[in-house]
């Protein structure tokens, strides 16, 4: 059984918070974003740190949730995360590119790190997503779009007055 103040992990759904209420088989735990969330305590474990994996292969199981965790040939994945960006969502990067100082000159990786911090999405979910084809990616992607929306940042303005100086800048040439 758990106790307040525990932190815990979903089995299901991967959610990481701290345990705020116990009643009878249910654990209400506070993932720390204001929003609390009931579950029984049979999905539950308790939380650890997780280890630094040395395998190609990712574990995705709490993603959304994960801490990044460096691995060999993140350079490469950065770069093919930037590259599927620009082919699914190329107003992200207008946006980006107004929310956050020379964009364009930083190398990939450092790009997904700025797309994680301004999207609040942790930059396991834009990297271990390559792998799970356009589909997917493109999922995550709106998914941190609706984030910014939600926690209000103005990257959704910058997105639209980059895309407006672009359109500009086309019909200029």
């Amino acid at each position: 059984m758990f106790n307040i103040g525990d932190k815990v992990r979903s089995i299901s759904n991967g959610i990481v918070g701290h345990v705020t209420f116990i009643e009878d088989d249910y654990v209400e735990i506070d993932p720390g974003n204001g929003v609390s969330i009931d579950f029984d305590v049979s999905n539950l474990t308790l939380w650890t740190e997780p280890e630094p994996v040395e395998s190609p292969q990712r574990d995705l199981q709490g993603f959304l949730n994960a801490p990044y965790v460096p691995q060999s040939g993140d350079r490469k994945v950065a770069s093919t995360v930037m590259k599927i960006v620009d082919k699914l969502y190329p107003i992200l990067l207008d946006g980006l590119r107004e929310s956050v100082e020379n964009f364009d000159t930083l190398p990939p990786f450092d790009q997904v790190k700025a797309m994680s911090e301004q999207t609040e999405t942790p930059m396991v979910v834009f990297m271990g997503a390559v792998d799970m084809g356009d589909d997917m990616m493109l999922s995550i992607l709106q998914r941190a779009m609706l984030n910014s929306v939600i926690i209000g940042n103005e990257l959704i303005s910058n997105m639209i007055i980059g895309r407006v100086k672009r359109v500009i800048a086309e019909h200029e040439e």
